[in-house]
């Protein structure tokens, strides 16, 4: 029986999964254990891809590149006029685009729109999860049917419809599923916990959906960026005021650096991608000295004020 050392994890985070079977006490090894080869990537060329939050910043400049490269790409968000808009540029330039206006919060939504993908364009292939909402408040500064909300659009949204389509995806064994997620659902920071919570919560999706797929030909990438230059940060003043000291030597990645790492992700089949690729490391640091990590970004961030 091999010891509990011999047990190893799949490797992630070098673009590359290479996996090797658990053996664990009372459980004869499979026959099949041994190094699996490189599972390679999926060429997103005539293929079709549904990708949430496509009206502006990461999600528009998602489309814009698959589309790029001869995907058939389903545009989600709630305004129908920006989807158009987004639409036509893709359009313009030679690409093929649907759009399908939908609030995420709401699942009897999410049932509808999946069906009308699936009768207009056909099941997808791809689906990329860029929808999220969410300002940066504290647990007593926010409006609990705000965290719900911006839960139930960021984390709920992407897990029904993976829902919706995985079924179809598993009959096929194929398909990739892309999740945009936030570094502060790896190190989290003070003075954010209204959108830090459906953020976590996103995160236990993207792991969770690799676990449940992981014997499969289906596959999952996480991409974390740092901070993006979008709308977003337009809409949220509060957030550069926030940011903590540790992030400060961190670049500012543009939507189409994003872009292109969620094409390039499926490509190769990468379990995560950083941007930059700084913020692995720092991430990384959080994992191996978590409680030193905290202290540190606690003590270089904003903080409340209180009474005293």
């Amino acid at each position: 029986m091999d010891s509990p050392a011999a047990v190893r994890n799949a490797v992630q985070d070098t673009g590359r999964v290479y996996a090797v079977r658990r053996i664990h006490h009372g459980v004869a090894p499979h026959k099949d254990y041994q190094p699996l080869a490189h599972v390679p990537g999926m060429s997103v060329s005539n293929k079709v891809a549904v990708i949430t939050g496509a009206s502006s910043g990461i999600g528009k400049a998602t489309a814009k590149r698959f589309a790029a490269d001869g995907t058939h790409v389903a545009l989600l968000a709630r305004t129908e006029s920006d989807l158009e808009t987004v639409a036509g540029s893709i359009r313009d330039d030679g690409g093929t685009a649907s759009v399908f206006p939908i609030d995420l919060a709401h699942r009897e939504a999410v049932e509808t729109v999946a069906d009308d993908i699936r009768t207009d364009i056909g099941s997808p292939d791809i689906l990329v999860n860029s929808a999220g909402v969410g300002s940066w408040v504290t647990a007593w500064e926010a409006d609990p049917g705000e965290v719900e909300h911006n839960t139930a659009v960021t984390a709920f949204g992407a897990y029904n419809l993976a829902r919706q389509f995985l079924p179809t995806m598993l009959e096929r064994n194929h398909g990739h599923i892309a999740i945009i997620e936030s570094p502060t659902a790896h190190t989290p920071i003070p003075g954010a916990t209204a959108y830090q919570v459906a953020r976590y919560a996103l995160r236990g999706l993207s792991e969770s959906l690799w676990m449940d797929l992981y014997s499969t030909d289906i596959d999952v990438t996480s991409v974390i960026p740092g901070e993006v230059n979008t709308e977003y940060f337009d809409r949220n003043e509060n957030v550069e005021d926030r940011f903590p000291g540790t992030a400060e030597d961190l670049r500012v990645v543009e939507p189409e650096e994003v872009a292109d790492a969620v094409v390039t992700g499926i490509q190769q089949n990468k379990r995560r991608v950083y941007l930059p690729r700084k913020l692995r490391f720092t991430i990384l640091a959080g994992r191996i000295a978590p409680n030193r990590v905290d202290e540190r970004t606690a003590n270089s961030s904003w903080q409340p004020t209180t009474g005293e």
